[in-house]
């Protein structure tokens, strides 16, 4: 696919995640494009492979501790962005949470995330979130909101 993509394209794709399954042939792709990887980190058993087959680690606030590949990788010379798990309002508004919180703490290892899964993946609900010009829109209450429609909730003691 590369051959189809032209150079000048090439110089503006800030990266691709996952184009294939892992493997050693990740090295010759990230040579001509920036790679991130998220679900195949696993698979990577030493810094030095980590560096040799991407530059971009993706992580999800809502299936990880941020601050464990934040120690383990900040010294390496690649970046991270945060997004979320496609999940809940909730875990949406955590990865925006933990976006900003991280961005602030290490401008020059962060960059920009993406988390605006919404609109894909639920018609609206009482959860939804909302855009307000090219701001999300928070929902009222405390934390990450939706005091109200919390409260409205039935909740069963489950033991």
């Amino acid at each position: 696919f590369l051959s189809l993509i032209s150079a000048d394209l090439k110089k503006a794709i800030q990266y691709i995640e996952e184009p294939f399954p892992f493997s050693k042939e990740w090295s010759l792709v990230s040579q001509e494009i920036p790679l991130a990887i998220d679900h195949e980190l696993s698979k990577i058993v030493t810094p030095e492979e980590l560096v040799a087959l991407v530059q971009v680690i993706v992580l999800k606030p809502a299936k990880q501790d941020i601050s464990d590949y934040v120690v383990s990788f900040e010294n390496l010379p690649v970046k991270f962005t945060i997004t979320n798990y496609m999940d809940h309002s909730l875990g949406t508004l955590f990865a925006y949470y933990e976006a900003c919180r991280w961005g602030h703490k290490l401008p020059d290892k962060f960059l920009e995330s993406g988390c605006w899964t919404q609109h894909i993946l639920r018609t609206s609900s009482e959860f939804s979130l909302e855009y307000q010009e090219s701001f999300l829109r928070l929902p009222t209450g405390v934390g990450v909101g939706f005091d109200a429609t919390l409260e409205n909730q039935k909740w069963i003691l489950l033991s």
